[in-house]
């Protein structure tokens, strides 16, 4: 029995279609190719830079509010320890059957409830953070219903007093522990945020960079077909536009890891300062003023050669 041979499939056809038009495509035509490309690399290069820049402040100004609620959380931790000294300084002091824990110690666990209420805002751990927080909650009622069992019974005197303020002061140090806990959460999803895409050198770089890199490679093909069919070298103005698009990428590129520095450097309790350099109005316009200029630089570079051919080839 007779084989029948196995039609080529689509695929590679359609490849080998397409590679062998680009291989005997007009050079001219191929110059409109390279102008396109020039223009659609300069265009990627705007695109990802107001991406980066926007994805970058959104981060910033997140880790912002995180690193203010760890600061609240390192207050309600200074209110505790507080409240823990009050209550002895009452017992010490004070005719406690009259006066109870005493306005100290109620002022500064008013104080931990309202930092408390203040990290609830600027929560960044979703869930887990959500949930830590209700807990501490629960901690500080429990440590406010101990306290004041304690003065109750150190009122009583004896081993009843004594046993009720070892318990107090456990309970002021589940307090402070649970707010530790805490604060760890809060700190996990600060680093996220600081650590995220549009912060992190080893990838911002390369959404910044990409499109040089393909302007390059635009470029040396240019400067081929050039060579080869029209006798040219590549003039000033297609380099210029490849000059003024790598510079503004890596200036830019720069200015966010300034920004990605800064925040690194922040402490829990100092804010970054308020100005993003890479996102900034004046940068942003700037920058989007220079590629303008080399897209028009890239496209003027094609002119005078494409001028030269008043048909359209086939």
């Amino acid at each position: 029995m007779t084989g029948v041979a196995a039609a080529p499939s689509p695929g590679p056809r359609i490849l080998t279609d397409q590679y062998r038009q680009l291989r005997t495509a007009h050079p001219v035509r191929v110059l409109r190719w390279l102008r396109n490309g020039t223009l659609l690399a300069v265009a990627a290069a705007a695109l990802l830079y107001v991406w980066v820049a926007s994805q970058a402040g959104h981060d910033i100004s997140a880790a912002r509010q995180t690193a203010r609620g760890i600061g609240y959380i390192n207050q309600a931790i200074r209110s505790a320890d507080a409240a823990g000294v009050a209550l002895s300084h009452a017992t010490a002091t004070e005719d406690v059957t009259l006066t109870g824990t005493g306005k100290a110690f109620v002022t500064q666990v008013t104080q931990v409830y309202k930092y408390l209420a203040l990290v609830a805002e600027d929560n960044a751990a979703g869930t887990a953070g959500t949930n830590q927080i209700q807990f501490v909650q629960g901690q500080v009622g429990s440590y406010l219903d101990m306290s004041e069992t304690a003065i109750r019974g150190y009122g009583a005197g004896g081993d009843l007093g004594t046993a009720d303020e070892t318990a107090a002061t456990l309970g002021e140090r589940d307090l402070v522990s649970a707010l530790g806990d805490l604060k760890g959460i809060e700190q996990r999803a600060l680093d996220a945020q600081r650590h995220a895409w549009p912060l992190d050198p080893a990838t911002f770089w390369w959404a910044l960079l990409g499109p040089v890199i393909g302007l390059l490679l635009i470029a040396g093909a240019t400067a081929r077909v050039l060579a080869r069919h029209f006798r040219r070298h590549v003039g000033p103005r297609l380099w210029g536009s490849l000059l003024i698009t790598a510079a503004t990428m890596i200036t830019v590129g720069f200015l966010n890891l300034h920004d990605e520095q800064q925040l690194a450097r922040s402490s829990d309790e100092q804010h970054p300062a308020a100005s993003q350099w890479a996102g900034h109005p004046g940068t942003l316009t700037g920058a989007l003023v220079l590629l303008l200029a080399a897209a028009v630089l890239g496209y003027l570079a094609y002119r005078p050669r494409l001028a030269e051919y008043r048909f359209n080839p086939s």
